[in-house]
């Protein structure tokens, strides 16, 4: 009730005003004019304004878009790059292609915990990314686009070992086989036989027959094929297998 009758008041107040202007000016009844806000002039229009517009119309259509279909994130590499365009195929050979918006799509590179802001033309072939936005059958509309390094946890058995150019050699599980390249940052460790327990280990401890678990990463950068800088491997030697 207390709502209502503040309600009344303005309403009545708002008619005294209009009455007291119409006496004033000598009129016998005023007209109340709203002027828009923005008048729109298109002769008048700059090119910033038409390109805001453009941006304005591209945002509704696009959360519209989003509301109206289901939001994905896919991961794969780039083997193919076109303007506006690209072709990335996933980890079990599903190929998908992605729309690049300019004004709307935003590209990151990913560098530990941080981001840094990337233009279209940094995307290359090889590179690995990820990206979100709708699907639509196998049609990704980029509203992010994340690259990143890919990073593979496998396992297999050392064939070759070069204790001068500290590499060696692993056929995987998967039946592939890799060269790794032992570096500076490499970390290993060795599991022993007789606790289990993981200790820290150097390249002279491998022995060809060994079982090794390992991590490398994928950076589109390599010089020969299937041949990958070590990051971490664990060692588990062969006798562990005949006890």
């Amino acid at each position: 009730m207390k709502y209502i009758t503040q309600t009344v008041l303005v309403v009545i107040a708002f008619f005294s005003l209009v009455a007291n202007v119409a006496g004033q000016t000598g009129s016998p009844s005023a007209t109340l004019t709203v002027e828009p806000s923005v008048t729109a002039t298109p002769a008048g229009e700059t090119k910033l304004d038409k390109d805001i517009q453009n941006l304005k119309n591209k945002l509704v259509d696009k959360v519209a878009e989003i509301q109206g279909k289901e939001q994905k994130a896919i991961a794969g590499t780039i083997n193919k790059v076109s303007s506006g365009n690209l072709s990335i195929k996933t980890s079990d050979d599903e190929g998908y292609d992605v729309k690049i918006d300019s004004d709307l799509t935003k590209i990151y590179k990913i560098a530990g915990m941080t981001t840094k802001e990337l233009k279209s033309e940094d995307l290359i072939k090889d590179s690995f990314v990820i990206v979100t936005g709708p699907l639509i059958d196998k049609t990704v509309n980029a509203n992010n686009i994340y690259l990143d390094e890919q990073y593979f946890v496998k396992s297999g058995k050392v064939t070759e070992i070069n204790r001068n150019d500290y590499y060696l050699k692993v056929t995987t599980t998967d039946k592939d086989n890799l060269t790794l390249d032992i570096e500076t940052f490499t970390k290993m460790q060795l599991v022993n036989i007789k606790t289990l327990e993981m200790e820290k280990s150097g390249f002279s401890k491998l022995k060809e027959g060994d079982t090794i678990q390992f991590v490398y990463k994928k950076t589109g950068d390599e010089k020969e094929v299937n041949r990958y800088a070590a990051q971490k491997f664990l060692i588990i030697p062969q006798e562990y297998f005949m006890k």
